[in-house]
């Protein structure tokens, strides 16, 4: 496959919001056999989603893909650390409560990136988040109340919660540090950084959540060029 088209009609997949054969084969001149490959590797890549019953497919937000991609790390990860808390619960008693405790959060995440790995969708992200919350939030469990505290600044247990994701986030650090937002430069910092933020706009925008933070960095972005140029 030639990948220098194929980027092109990715480009163009996103900026048009155009997912379908007939689109790729009007904008780039190709005729249906040449197409369809290329069809097939967007579905492959999440740029664009699985056709639907009515013949329709979504482009995906751009996040989606680079999320997915690391989604084999965190796979990976969850194993490895399954491993390694099978010894340390044997060979550590004094810390048996809490490590079992670790291993639920484990379970529930790693149960959470399954579903998320056969869709790939926003949706199955939104309930991987919807979990994290309940991990990192409080309920009056006394008076059987549905309300929940979430705390506006992240304390030390729930960036260790959010640090376990193993998402990459590192193109997306490079961006807000030179915004002025100051990220460590460790992995888990910036995972947990960007995935409590994802909280937060889930929290107040529900499934919006993705566009709202595509639209708060591209207006942070503008807004740094346009001050830059200025200058």
């Amino acid at each position: 496959m030639d990948m220098e088209l194929y980027k092109s009609v990715v480009d163009f997949v996103r900026n048009h919001n155009k997912a379908s054969t007939s689109h790729i084969q009007r904008a780039f001149n190709l005729s249906y056999n040449r197409a369809v490959p290329i069809m097939d590797k967007l579905e492959e890549d999440y740029v664009i989603s699985p056709m639907s019953a009515n013949g329709k497919r979504e482009v995906y937000p751009e996040i989606v893909a680079e999320l997915q991609q690391q989604i084999k790390v965190l796979t990976a990860d969850l194993k490895e650390s399954q491993s390694d808390f099978a010894y340390a619960y044997k060979s550590v008693t004094s810390w048996t409560e809490r490590a079992y405790k670790q291993r639920e959060k484990v379970e529930l995440i790693k149960n959470e990136v399954e579903r998320f790995q056969q869709s790939g969708s926003p949706s199955d992200l939104n309930q991987f988040l919807s979990n994290l919350i309940e991990l990192a939030t409080f309920k009056n469990d006394h008076e059987f109340t549905d309300f929940v505290l979430f705390p506006k600044v992240a304390t030390k247990e729930i960036n260790e919660i959010l640090g376990m994701q193993c998402f990459q986030f590192i193109r997306t650090a490079q961006i807000y540090r030179k915004l002025g937002f100051e990220i460590n430069k460790k992995a888990e910092d910036e995972q947990a950084f960007f995935l409590f933020k994802f909280l937060h706009l889930a929290l107040v925008h529900g499934d919006k959540y993705l566009n709202v933070f595509n639209a708060e960095t591209r207006n942070l972005i503008e807004t740094c060029e346009s001050g830059a140029a200025n200058e």
